[in-house]
C-alpha cells in the first residue's frame, strides 16, 4: 500500500483538497434541508436579515454576506444561506486537508530516525483530519444548517494558511494579507480576541526571520491589521442607524461601540460552558498540544514504547470524540453552547496520529525483534482498510444527528401556524418557534407581528408601542405587555379577527373571551355560538391525521431539533384535548371522546386528556372504561406527589371537572381577572358541582374584587334558601359596612345574632360598626374583650392597632401580631394603615408587600404602594407597581394619572393626555382633571381646558395648580381681569410658587406693565432648578421679550 500512498502524493497531492472540497458539500447538500433550523440556526438568520427588531451586535461581515445573498433573486432565501454554510464548511474541511499534510513528520524520534519517505504519511494524515472535521457532528451541524461557526472556522483557518504562506516565502504581502484577515477575524469571531497574543508574538518571529523586522513594515502590517477592524465601527454604524438606538436608549454612536465589544466578551464568556469546561480541555485542547503545538522527542527506546502507548490512547480518544461517545463536547453540551473550535482542533491531532501509527506499521528494520515485526506486518495489512472503515462507520452514525431534515417538522408545523391566520397580522407567542415563524411568514410575504409574551424588558416594549398609532395603546405597550393586551382584547372590537394566540389560551379567558383551540393555535371568540361542532372537528381532524401524526413519529428521532419537536407533540395534544373540551361544552360528546383520543395518540403522556376520557367513558358507560381505569391507576403508582387538576391545563390542557373548574375561578379571581374566574365557576356549576358551594364561591370572589352589587345579589339568593345561612348574612354585612350603610350594617348583626352565630363574631362585626360609626371608645372595649377571650384573633388585634389612642394598647397588639406571623390579607392591610397613620412607611410597605405574596392581585394593596413610591419619589418602584396595576385592571384610575404623570415628564404629551381621560374616565380626581386641562390648553383647546379645570376646581377648591391653569387660560382666552384673580388665588393658596411667579410675570407682560414683569421674572432665573425644562424655556422666552421692550421707544 505504501507505493500507493506515495504515487498519490507525488501525482495527485493538488487535486485531494478539491475532491474534498466536493465530496463534503456533497455530504452538507444531501443532508440539508431548503427550511432554517429552529433554535440558533434561525435567529442568526432572523437577527442578520433584519427580521429582527434589534440586529446584531456583532458579525457583521457575516451578516453582510447573507444579506448580499438573501437580495439576489434566485431560489428560496433560507436555501441559498445553508448553501453558503455549505460551502463554507467544505472549503474548511479543503484547508483542514491542506495545513494538516504541511506540518513535518520529524517531531518524534520514531519519525526522525524512520527512513522512510514522508510525503504519502503527510497526505494520510491531512486526509483523515479532513474527514474527521468533515464528519464530526457539530460541523456538520454547522455546516448544513445557516450558522456562523462554518464561516467562523473558514476565516480561522484560512488565516492560518497565509501566515503559513508568509513564513515559507517570506513575501510582506503574505504577512498583510494574514494581518487583514486576521483583524477581520476578530471583528468576526471570539476566539481570535485568545490569539492576539500569540499571533502577535508569531508574526514578530517571522518578521524577524525573514529579514522584515523593519519600522516601515511594521507599520504596513499594523495598518492592514486596523483596516480588519473597520467591521467592529460599520456594524456600530449600522445599529447606530436603526430604530433600535432609539429602542435601546443608547445615546450616542460611542456607546453602541461599547456594546460591541462587550457582546464580544459576553460570547466569549459564554463559549466556555459552565459545566465540563475541564473535560472539554482534557479531551480537545490538551492533546492537540501533546501532539500538534509541544512534541517532545523521545530519546530512548523506552521512551519510544511509552510514545506509542500515548499515541495509542490518543487514536482510541480520537475515536470516541468522533463517535459521540458522552466525554465528548457534543453528548455533553449540544447547542449550548455549540461549540466547533474543540474539533478542529482534535482533527489535526486526530489526523496527525493516524499519520504516526501509518509510519509505525510501515517501518521496516532488519534488526527489529520477530514479534514486533510480526505486529508490524499484521498491521501493514489491516490498518488504512480500519482506518477507512472507522471513518466512513463515524459519517454514517454521525448522518442522522446531523440530518438537517430532521427538523423539518417544525418547518412543517410553523408553515402551517402561518396558513392558520387566516388574514391575522398579530400572533402572540411564547418565543419557542418565533423565528422560523417569521422566516416562513417574511417569505410567502404574509405580514405577521409576532409578539414574544416572554420578553418583559424595556427595549421591547418600546419596539412594541411602536407597532401603535393609538396613543392609549401606545402608551400602556411601554408600560408592559400584559396591561397592552387587557386595554387591547378589551376596547378593541375587532381583536379576534386580527390576533391569534399561540400556546397560551388564557390569555383570551383573562379578557373574557372564548379560547378556541384551532389546529396549531387558540382564536379568540365572544360566544360559542359561532362555532359549529362538525365542521370544526372535521378541520382539527385533518391536521392530526397529517401534520400531527407527522410531528408524533419525529419526537423520538435523534436530532438537535428535537427539543423543539417535542415541545411540538406536547402543543398539538394540549391543543386537541381542548378542542374536547370545547366540543363537550358544545354538547358533542361523541366528538370529544375523538378528539381526547386523538390528543392521547398524538402525546400517550397527555394525562388530562387520559382523565377526559374516563369521566365521558363512566357518564356514558363506555366499553372503553375498564382499559382506562387500568391505564389511569398504572399513571397513579408512577405519580411522586398529589395530581393537581388545575396545574395540567398550563401543559396538557383542560380537565373537564368540577373541582378543577372551581381551583381555576379562584386562581382567576386571585390573579385580577374575576370575570375570567366567574366564567370557571359556571362551568364548574355546568359540570355537576355543588350548587350551594359555586354560589358561595363566587360571592366571595365577588366580594375580594369590590363586586358588591353582584355579591349582594348572590347573597340574597342564598338566603332566600336559607334565612340562616351565617356566612351569606356576614357576607352582606361586610358589604353594608364597604359602603358606609351603617342603618342595613346594624340589622344583618341582629339578623347574625338571631341565626345563633357564635358570640364571638357577632362582637367582631358589632366593633367594625362601631369604627364606622365613628364609636372608637365602643370599640376598643369590644375588641379588648375579645382578645382576652381569643387572644390570637389577629383580625381584632389589628383593628386595636388602628383606632386606640393607648400606647401600651397599640404595643400589646404589635407585639401580639408580631409573634403571630400573620399572613392574612385583610389583616395586613388593617395593619398597614395603621403604620401609615403613625406615619412608619416602610412598616407599611413591608405589610403590603406580604399581602401581595398571599394576594398577588391586591387592587388596595397596590394602590396603597403606588401612592407610597409617588410620596416618596421611588420610580423605579412605582413603574414595577404601576405595570401590575394596569395588568390587572387597565383603567385604574390611579395607575392611569400615575403613568400620565410619568409619560408627561418624559415629554410623552399625546400619551400622556390618553393617560389622564382613562384615569378620569374611570374615577375623576381633581388632579387628573387638572392636569389634562393644562395639556389641552397647550395644544390651543382653551374652551375644553377651562371646562375641565372647571370641575378640577369643583372636587378641590383649594388647589393651587388648578387655579394657576385656570388663570393661565383665561389669559390665552384674553380674560384679563378673570386671569388676574385666578393667578392671584393660586399665589395666595402657594406664595412664591416659582411656575406660578412665572405665569404672573407674563400676565403683568401681557398687560403691558413691563417693570412688574421684570420685577417677577428677574429673580426666577436663579430659582431654574424649580422649574419643568419647559416652564424654564418659557421663563427665557419671556426675559427675552421683556429686554426687546424695554429698549423699545
Amino acid at each position: 500500500m505504501r507505493p500507493i500512498l506515495d504515487r498519490l502524493a507525488e501525482n495527485h497531492r493538488r487535486k485531494i483538497g478539491p475532491i474534498l472540497f466536493l465530496a463534503s458539500l456533497v455530504l452538507y447538500v444531501l443532508t440539508m434541508s431548503r427550511y432554517a433550523a429552529p433554535g440558533p440556526f434561525a435567529r442568526h438568520i432572523v437577527e442578520q436579515l433584519g427580521l429582527f427588531p434589534f440586529p446584531p451586535l456583532s458579525r457583521f461581515l457575516w451578516g453582510v454576506a447573507l444579506n448580499i445573498l438573501a437580495a439576489i433573486p434566485l431560489g428560496a432565501t433560507v436555501l441559498k444561506l445553508n448553501l453558503f454554510s455549505a460551502v463554507c464548511g467544505a472549503a474548511s474541511v479543503w484547508l483542514m486537508f491542506t495545513l494538516v499534510s504541511r506540518i513535518p513528520r520529524d517531531r518524534t524520534a520514531e519519525e526522525a530516525e524512520a527512513r522512510f519517505p514522508m510525503e504519502g504519511l503527510q497526505v494520510l494524515s491531512g486526509i483523515v483530519a479532513a474527514v474527521f472535521l468533515a464528519v464530526c457532528t457539530p460541523f456538520w451541524v454547522v455546516s448544513n444548517r445557516t450558522h456562523p461557526a462554518s464561516f467562523d472556522t473558514l476565516m480561522l483557518l484560512f488565516t492560518v494558511w497565509l501566515t503559513v504562506r508568509f513564513l515559507d516565502t517570506k513575501k510582506l504581502g503574505w504577512g498583510c494579507l494574514s494581518a487583514l484577515f486576521f483583524a477581520l477575524g476578530l471583528t468576526q469571531f471570539a476566539t481570535f480576541v485568545l490569539l492576539v497574543p500569540i499571533y502577535a508574538l508569531l508574526m514578530a518571529y517571522i518578521l524577524w526571520r525573514s529579514g522584515l523586522f523593519r519600522t516601515q513594515h511594521i507599520v504596513v502590517v499594523a495598518l492592514c491589521a486596523l483596516a480588519g477592524l473597520l467591521p467592529y465601527f460599520l456594524g456600530a454604524l449600522r445599529y447606530a442607524l436603526s430604530p433600535a438606538f432609539e429602542w435601546r436608549e443608547f445615546g450616542s454612536y460611542w456607546k453602541v461601540l461599547w456594546y460591541v465589544f462587550r457582546e464580544q466578551y459576553l460570547e466569549l464568556r459564554f463559549s466556555v460552558p459552565q459545566v465540563g469546561w475541564l473535560l472539554v480541555l482534557m479531551v480537545n485542547l490538551v492533546p492537540w498540544l501533546i501532539v500538534i503545538a509541544f512534541p517532545k522527542r523521545a530519546m530512548t527506546r523506552s521512551t519510544v514504547f511509552s510514545s506509542n502507548v500515548l499515541h495509542a490512547l490518543l487514536g482510541v480518544l480520537a475515536c470516541l470524540i468522533l463517535f459521540n461517545v458522552p466525554i465528548a463536547p457534543w453528548p455533553l453540551l449540544g447547542t449550548r453552547p455549540l461549540l466547533v473550535m474543540p474539533y478542529v482542533l482534535t482533527a489535526m491531532w486526530a489526523g496527525y496520529i493516524a499519520g504516526y501509527w501509518y509510519l509505525f506499521f510501515y517501518v521496516q528494520s532488519r534488526f527489529e525483534i520477530k514479534g514486533r515485526a510480526n505486529i508490524r506486518a499484521i498491521g501493514r495489512g489491516f490498518y488504512l482498510p480500519l482506518l477507512a472503515v472507522v471513518l466512513v462507520s463515524a459519517a454514517a452514525w454521525n448522518w442522522r444527528e446531523s440530518d438537517a431534515r430532521g427538523g423539518d417538522p417544525v418547518s412543517a408545523f410553523a408553515q402551517a401556524v402561518v396558513e392558520d391566520l387566516d388574514g391575522r397580522e398579530w400572533l402572540i407567542s411564547n418565543g419557542v418557534l418565533d423565528d422560523v415563524i417569521v422566516l416562513l411568514a417574511a417569505e410567502q410575504r404574509v405580514p405577521v407581528q409576532v409578539v414574544n409574551a416572554t420578553q418583559a424588558g424595556g427595549a421591547y416594549l418600546r419596539y412594541l408601542a411602536s407597532k401603535f398609532e393609538e396613543p392609549r395603546l401606545k402608551g400602556l405597550a411601554q408600560v408592559g405587555l400584559g396591561p397592552l393586551l387587557a386595554e387591547w382584547f378589551i376596547s378593541d372590537t375587532t381583536v379576534t379577527g386580527a390576533v391569534a394566540v399561540l400556546s397560551v389560551p388564557d390569555l383570551w379567558t383573562a379578557e373574557g373571551l372564548l379560547p378556541v383551540p384551532d389546529r396549531t393555535m387558540f382564536r379568540g371568540v365572544r360566544s360559542d355560538k359561532e362555532i359549529n361542532p362538525e365542521s370544526y372537528f372535521a378541520r382539527q381532524k385533518e391536521m392530526w391525521d397529517t401534520l400531527g401524526k407527522e410531528i408524533a413519529g419525529a419526537a423520538s428521532r435523534r436530532n438537535p431539533a428535537q427539543p423543539w419537536i417535542q415541545w411540538l407533540q406536547t402543543h398539538i395534544s394540549k391543543v386537541a384535548n381542548n378542542a374536547g373540551v370545547l366540543l363537550e361544552d358544545l354538547q358533542r360528546k361523541d366528538l370529544a371522546f375523538e378528539a381526547y383520543s386523538a390528543a392521547r395518540d398524538l402525546d400517550t403522556n397527555n394525562i388530562s386528556a387520559l382523565l377526559n376520557m374516563l369521566d365521558l367513558a363512566h357518564a356514558d358507560a363506555r366499553p372503553e372504561k375498564a382499559a382506562l381505569e387500568a391505564e389511569f391507576e398504572v399513571f397513579v403508582g408512577k405519580l411522586r406527589s398529589r395530581l393537581r387538576l388545575w396545574s395540567l391545563a398550563q401543559h396538557y390542557g383542560y380537565v373537564r371537572r368540577p373541582e378543577a373548574f372551581t381551583s381555576r375561578g379562584w386562581a382567576w379571581a386571585m390573579s385580577g381577572k374575576p370575570g375570567a374566574g366567574m366564567k370557571e365557576i359556571e362551568r364548574a356549576m355546568a359540570s355537576g358541582a355543588s350548587r350551594q358551594q359555586v354560589e358561595r364561591t363566587m360571592a366571595a370572589i365577588y366580594f375580594m374584587q369590590r363586586m358588591d352589587a353582584e355579591g349582594e345579589q348572590i347573597y340574597l339568593s342564598i338566603l332566600e334558601k336559607d334565612p340562616k345561612d351565617l356566612s351569606a348574612i356576614v357576607g352582606l354585612l361586610h358589604l353594608a359596612i364597604r359602603n358606609g350603610d351603617i342603618p342595613q350594617a346594624a340589622q344583618y348583626l341582629a339578623r347574625l345574632r338571631e341565626a345563633g352565630a357564635p358570640e364571638d363574631l357577632v362582637a367582631m362585626e358589632e366593633a367594625a360598626i362601631e369604627i364606622l360609626d365613628g364609636n372608637a371608645p365602643i370599640a376598643e372595649e369590644v375588641l379588648l374583650g375579645l382578645v382576652k377571650r381569643q387572644p390570637k384573633n389577629f383580625r381584632a388585634w389589628s383593628l386595636l392597632t388602628l383606632i386606640s389612642e393607648n400606647a401600651k394598647v397599640v404595643d400589646d397588639a404589635n407585639v401580639a401580631l408580631a409573634a403571630g406571623n400573620v399572613r392574612s390579607p385583610d389583616v395586613l392591610l388593617i395593619m398597614a394603615h395603621a403604620a401609615l397613620r403613625r406615619r412608619d412607611p416602610r412598616s407599611a410597605r413591608e405589610y403590603l408587600e406580604q399581602i401581595l405574596q398571599v394576594q398577588p392581585a391586591s387592587v388596595q394593596a397596590l394602590e396603597t404602594l403606588l401612592g407610597l413610591d409617588v410620596a416618596e419619589s421611588r420610580r423605579d418602584l412605582a413603574e414595577l407597581h404601576l405595570e401590575q396595576l394596569l395588568r390587572l385592571d387597565p383603567r385604574n384610575a390611579q395607575a392611569n394619572y400615575v403613568l400620565g404623570t410619568i409619560q408627561y415628564a418624559r415629554g410623552e404629551v399625546h400619551l400622556a393626555e390618553a393617560s389622564y381621560r382613562a384615569s378620569i374616565a374611570a374615577k375623576p380626581s381633581a388632579e387628573a382633571l387638572n392636569d389634562l386641562a393644562w395639556i389641552v390648553q397647550r395644544k390651543g383647546n382653551f374652551e375644553e381646558a377651562l371646562e375641565l379645570v372647571r370641575r378640577s376646581l369643583e372636587m378641590n377648591a383649594n388647589s393651587a395648580p388648578a387655579w394657576d391653569t385656570m388663570g393661565v387660560i383665561l389669559l390665552e382666552l384674553g380674560r384679563m381681569e378673570e386671569a388676574k384673580q385666578a393667578l392671584d388665588r393660586a399665589l395666595a393658596i402657594r406664595p412664591g410658587a416659582a411656575a406660578l411667579v412665572l405665569h404672573m410675570a407674563q400676565y403683568y407682560r401681557r398687560m403691558g406693565m413691563v417693570a412688574e414683569a421684570r420685577e417677577l421674572a428677574d429673580p426666577l432665573m436663579a430659582r431654574a432648578v424649580e422649574l419643568q425644562p419647559d416652564e424654564y424655556d418659557e421663563l427665557r422666552k419671556l426675559m427675552e421679550q421683556l429686554r426687546l421692550e424695554a429698549r423699545a421707544p
